[in-house]
């Protein structure tokens, strides 16, 4: 896979597809906001479970609990606990009281 700015050499950083070079060059003149990472957690988890756990996860508290959703999906609390706070940061409990 080459880099997506030089499309010359090999790419070295996964997560925004650059070469080391590249990397370093967009960083110290910043630039590297031009090439965001590409959320790996978030497209395994659609290839795995579908794009409606997104949706889901992203409505949880409003139509529905972490607790259905590990039913729904078949893992368990504490595991869409996890998932919750890796796709947005935040913990689900905050988020809770915050509404």
């Amino acid at each position: 896979m080459k880099c997506n700015h030089c499309h010359k050499r090999p790419v070295s950083i996964l997560s925004r597809k650059l070469c080391k070079k590249c990397y370093d060059w967009l960083r110290r003149h910043g630039r590297i906001e031009e090439y965001p990472k590409h959320d790996l957690y978030r497209n395994r988890l659609m290839k795995k479970y579908g794009k409606g756990i997104i949706r889901d996860f992203t409505n949880a508290g409003v139509v529905c609990s972490l607790s259905h959703l590990a039913v729904m999906y078949g893992f368990t609390r504490a595991n869409a606990s996890i998932i919750f706070e890796k796709l947005f940061d935040k913990k689900y409990s905050v988020m809770m009281k915050r509404r």
